[in-house]
């Protein structure tokens, strides 16, 4: 696939920031249990959750803030209105201090929500320790429990542990949440706390998809591509990809990407791999932005264009993909479609290599050897040779 090879698997691990936090868990705190015989306050209640159904978000958040005195729910509700921007201006700050209040007074899901806030650093300070505190006060809350499973499965503030963060994934699933699901299905994929079962992986990761969890319709994706638990199928896989990617998943753009690029169970089509490695760039994927100059660069179902090919290697490196990085090094050392530069081979070269990438470190040390500077071209290619890389040793033979 060009100068660039196949991609780091960094772009499918998306980022668990507030947007998916949102998208999780509404419809799923806001619930609440019918009375027989209502209370005044009960009524308001149901009347700010009435308005909230029908989209009548003003009615909603002025009659929850005149009567939150009354109502930890109801400080809940404010927080969360502040969290996804409805009516209000979105605000981290007011989120946690609405969440905080509600905590504070018992509200379960105000309390599992500050958790949440505690973990991500949602207007407020990271504090694994303060997560863990409050999510243990809601763990009859899906959220609550996908908190304590997040704390967990990576050991943040708490002892790592697989089956411990499956159990409370599990009980969050349980209960509905997609996040959860989708990730209970990754950890009976890897067989991380529980017993390995592509079947299970299937069944929650279907679960999660019925919600729209973007993160199950490209891991179910992932085993109709490989055949895991499922019969292997290209086009099945395309088509959850593509309803991924057209979500904002820049990880399975780039997959749907590869697909048509190799023409692999589908006709081979470089217009609909650039279709995709289009929109996965456009979305921040270093690893799709990178394709792209490959496709300017070599003229593949495009028009041939270095100066388009050196933008899009430049924003992919921007983006923090070293493979992109490596090749702008490599083309202003070697002078390949551009005039040698090796100043600029140097800059490009530097920046990978002082993130450890053992090929960045050879490119920066031949360069460097060409220059007749042996120092630095002897520091450069012993981390690079220290790493395993071959080349690199065999330069060392020749100083």
């Amino acid at each position: 696939m060009g100068l660039l090879g196949k991609k780091d698997k960094a772009d499918k691990k998306e980022k668990k920031d507030k947007k998916e936090k949102k998208s999780n868990d509404e419809g799923i705190e806001e619930v609440k249990p019918v009375e027989k015989v209502k209370t005044e306050l009960e009524k308001i209640e149901d009347e700010v959750l009435d308005a909230r159904q029908k989209g009548d978000d003003e009615k909603a958040f002025k009659l929850a803030m005149e009567h939150e005195s009354e109502s930890p729910w109801l400080q809940y509700i404010i927080a969360k209105m502040y969290c996804n921007g409805d009516y209000v201006e979105q605000s981290d700050e007011e989120e946690f201090k609405w969440s905080l209040k509600s905590a504070e007074n018992g509200n379960k899901s105000g309390q599992a929500n500050l958790a949440d806030c505690y973990y991500y650093g949602i207007g407020v300070e990271i504090s694994y320790e303060k997560a863990f505190e409050w999510a243990s006060k809601s763990v009859d809350n899906p959220l609550g429990c996908k908190v304590l499973g997040n704390l967990y499965y990576h050991g943040k503030g708490v002892k790592q542990s697989y089956s411990e963060a499956a159990k409370w994934y599990l009980k969050s699933a349980e209960q509905g949440y997609a996040a959860s699901q989708s990730k209970l299905a990754q950890m009976y994929c890897d067989g991380n706390g529980v017993k390995q079962s592509y079947d299970q992986a299937v069944k929650w990761y279907n679960k999660a998809i019925e919600k729209g969890d973007i993160v199950a319709l490209f891991g179910l994706a992932d085993l109709y591509r490989d055949g895991s638990g499922v019969k292997q199928s290209y086009i099945e896989a395309a088509r959850l990809y593509a309803k991924a990617a057209k979500a904002g998943s820049t990880y399975a753009a780039g997959e749907i990407g590869d697909i048509y690029f190799e023409g692999k169970g589908v006709r081979q089509s470089y217009y609909e791999a650039e279709k995709w490695y289009m929109m996965g760039s456009k979305n921040g994927s270093g690893y799709c932005t990178g394709v792209l100059g490959d496709m300017y660069k070599d003229g593949l179902g495009v028009r041939k264009d270095i100066y388009k090919a050196i933008d899009f290697y430049k924003k992919a490196a921007s983006m923090d993909y070293e493979d992109a990085t490596i090749v702008l090094a490599s083309l202003y050392y070697r002078g390949e479609l551009v005039s040698k530069d090796p100043a600029e081979a140097v800059k490009w070269a530097t920046i990978v290599a002082e993130k450890g990438n053992a090929k960045g470190q050879f490119i920066l040390g031949a360069i460097y050897a060409d220059m007749g500077d042996k120092v630095n071209a002897k520091k450069w290619l012993k981390l690079s040779a220290a790493q395993g890389y071959k080349d690199a040793k065999d330069i060392l033979r020749s100083l």
